[in-house]
Protein backbone atom coordinates (compact mmCIF):
# COMPACT_ATOMS: atom_id res chain seq x y z
CA UNK A 1 0.00 0.00 0.00
CA UNK A 2 1.33 3.36 -0.57
CA UNK A 3 -0.38 7.06 -0.69
CA UNK A 4 1.27 9.17 -3.33
CA UNK A 5 0.40 13.44 -3.40
CA UNK A 6 -1.42 14.31 -6.11
CA UNK A 7 -3.09 17.83 -7.39
CA UNK A 8 -6.66 15.94 -8.39
CA UNK A 9 -10.02 17.93 -8.69
CA UNK A 10 -12.99 16.92 -6.30
CA UNK A 11 -16.45 17.36 -6.73
CA UNK A 12 -19.04 15.99 -4.27
CA UNK A 13 -21.08 14.27 -6.74
CA UNK A 14 -24.34 14.62 -4.91
CA UNK A 15 -26.50 15.58 -8.03
CA UNK A 16 -27.53 15.40 -11.49
CA UNK A 17 -26.54 18.86 -11.67
CA UNK A 18 -22.83 17.77 -10.22
CA UNK A 19 -22.61 15.06 -12.51
CA UNK A 20 -23.62 17.90 -15.46
CA UNK A 21 -20.79 20.42 -14.46
CA UNK A 22 -18.29 16.96 -14.04
CA UNK A 23 -19.36 16.64 -17.55
CA UNK A 24 -18.74 20.15 -19.02
CA UNK A 25 -15.13 20.34 -16.89
CA UNK A 26 -14.08 17.61 -18.52
CA UNK A 27 -15.21 18.97 -22.17
CA UNK A 28 -18.08 16.59 -22.50
CA UNK A 29 -20.17 19.58 -23.45
CA UNK A 30 -21.51 20.89 -27.16
CA UNK A 31 -21.96 24.42 -28.63
CA UNK A 32 -25.05 24.58 -27.11
CA UNK A 33 -23.86 23.67 -23.54
CA UNK A 34 -25.67 20.42 -23.27
CA UNK A 35 -24.23 17.68 -22.10
CA UNK A 36 -25.29 13.96 -23.38
CA UNK A 37 -24.34 10.17 -21.87
CA UNK A 38 -25.77 7.42 -23.15
CA UNK A 39 -28.50 7.49 -26.04
CA UNK A 40 -29.10 10.93 -27.04
CA UNK A 41 -30.21 13.42 -30.13
CA UNK A 42 -30.74 17.20 -28.77
CA UNK A 43 -32.32 19.56 -31.32
CA UNK A 44 -32.72 22.97 -31.24
CA UNK A 45 -31.71 22.64 -27.08
CA UNK A 46 -29.83 24.57 -24.68
CA UNK A 47 -28.39 23.88 -21.46
CA UNK A 48 -29.67 20.35 -21.41
CA UNK A 49 -28.29 16.85 -19.38
CA UNK A 50 -29.10 13.46 -20.56
CA UNK A 51 -28.42 10.59 -18.84
CA UNK A 52 -29.49 7.45 -20.59
CA UNK A 53 -28.40 4.20 -19.15
CA UNK A 54 -30.73 2.36 -20.86
CA UNK A 55 -29.44 2.02 -24.83
CA UNK A 56 -32.98 3.71 -25.27
CA UNK A 57 -32.24 7.05 -27.45
CA UNK A 58 -33.85 10.03 -25.91
CA UNK A 59 -34.78 13.27 -27.85
CA UNK A 60 -35.00 16.45 -26.77
CA UNK A 61 -36.50 18.91 -29.20
CA UNK A 62 -36.83 22.54 -28.46
CA UNK A 63 -35.69 22.21 -24.67
CA UNK A 64 -33.95 24.25 -22.72
CA UNK A 65 -32.48 23.41 -18.88
CA UNK A 66 -33.83 20.24 -18.58
CA UNK A 67 -32.37 16.78 -17.17
CA UNK A 68 -34.10 13.87 -18.47
CA UNK A 69 -32.63 10.30 -16.60
CA UNK A 70 -33.37 7.92 -17.97
CA UNK A 71 -32.98 4.44 -15.84
CA UNK A 72 -34.66 0.88 -16.22
CA UNK A 73 -36.96 1.35 -13.73
CA UNK A 74 -38.02 4.97 -14.09
CA UNK A 75 -38.00 8.07 -16.14
CA UNK A 76 -37.48 11.96 -14.47
CA UNK A 77 -37.80 14.66 -16.63
CA UNK A 78 -37.18 18.08 -14.53
CA UNK A 79 -35.73 21.44 -15.15
CA UNK A 80 -31.97 21.51 -14.12
CA UNK A 81 -32.69 24.17 -11.62
CA UNK A 82 -35.18 21.59 -9.79
CA UNK A 83 -33.24 18.37 -9.35
CA UNK A 84 -32.25 19.22 -5.78
CA UNK A 85 -36.17 18.12 -5.16
CA UNK A 86 -35.49 14.20 -6.33
CA UNK A 87 -35.80 13.35 -2.48
CA UNK A 88 -39.41 14.52 -2.91
CA UNK A 89 -39.73 11.59 -5.43
CA UNK A 90 -38.52 9.23 -3.16
CA UNK A 91 -40.61 10.31 -0.42
CA UNK A 92 -43.92 10.11 -2.39
CA UNK A 93 -42.76 6.60 -4.03
CA UNK A 94 -42.02 5.26 -0.41
CA UNK A 95 -45.90 6.63 0.93
CA UNK A 96 -46.89 4.90 -2.19
CA UNK A 97 -45.28 1.67 -0.92
CA UNK A 98 -43.38 1.42 -4.48
CA UNK A 99 -40.24 0.41 -2.03
CA UNK A 100 -39.33 -1.67 -5.47
CA UNK A 101 -38.03 1.73 -6.97
CA UNK A 102 -35.37 3.27 -4.44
Amino acid sequence: LAVLPTELPWSDLGSFADLRQVAIDAGRVDGLGNVAQGEALLLDSEGCFVDSGTGRLVVILGGSGLAVIDTQDALLVCPLSRVQEVSRVVEQLREAGRSELL
